[in-house]
């Protein structure tokens, strides 16, 4: 009986110097957030991102929630993924994803016309104006007018396109010298696309429902083609490839 005692004793014991611990670290000036490392931001601002965060000055490290910090951040746009944690003594690490434009998009259901950043993901980033350096030489996303009477309209069309610039994102990623230099795509309703270079080459046409057999297609085709004299290469079709010459 004694010994079980002496053991519920130190048991306790145990139990408070734990508890007595924990409470000096909530209260100790030695763990006041005294360093904030932000890494993997390269477009939003560190001074940004700490006001996102809602971290108090000199807030002690045990006091802060990661978890609740990440989700703050994660709910903006330009932010993938953040990672919050904690290092002893003093220090609070966040570790950012950015998403990057990769696409302007001119929405034809905004009655201002307005365009915006988009990621190849299809999350819409911010509005986007003439001049932003965000934007420079990116495509731009533009509907047909075939769209347009087909009643997709705001909700409506911003699903639409968040679905199909995943794929288009794809087609401009794949290894052919064509896509390298695109200013300008054109979408319909039924899924057709068209690129438009920059430079002297044909604008390629390909339906996005078979994008991978009209990227076989090209690919086979390319090295037969004198492109520089190509007005356009059309891949939408199922059993034949129109290609037209330039009249120059």
């Amino acid at each position: 009986m004694p010994y079980k005692i002496i053991t519920l004793v130190n048991a306790s014991l145990v139990l408070v110097m734990v508890l007595c611990f924990y409470f000096y670290m909530g209260i100790s000036p030695d763990f006041e957030a005294s360093s904030i490392k932000i890494k993997g931001n390269n477009l939003l601002s560190s001074s940004e991102i700490l006001k996102k965060t809602g971290i108090q000055p000199h807030v002690n490290i045990f006091r802060i929630k990661p978890a609740e910090i990440k989700d703050r951040l994660e709910r903006d746009p330009w932010i993938k993924t953040a990672t919050v944690r904690r290092e002893l003594p003093n220090r609070i690490v966040i570790d950012l994803q950015e998403r990057k434009p990769f696409i302007i998009w001119m929405s034809g259901a905004d009655p201002e016309g307005k365009a915006y950043l988009v990621d190849q993901e299809g999350v819409i980033l911010k509005e986007f104006h003439e001049g932003d350096d965000a934007g420079f030489n990116l495509p731009v996303l533009i509907k047909e007018s075939p769209l347009a009477s087909t009643l997709i309209e705001g909700e409506q069309e911003r699903a639409y396109i968040q679905k199909v610039i995943p794929e288009i994102a794809k087609i401009l990623q794949a290894d052919i010298p064509l896509f390298k230099q695109i200013k300008a795509i054109t979408l319909s309703r039924v899924g057709n696309v068209t690129l438009i270079p920059f430079t002297q080459t044909p604008e390629v046409r390909i339906h996005l429902p078979a994008y991978g057999n009209n990227l076989e297609y090209l690919k086979a085709l390319l090295p037969q083609l004198d492109v520089a004299h190509l007005a356009y290469i059309d891949l939408r079709f199922k059993k034949r490839v129109i290609i037209k010459p330039n009249n120059s």
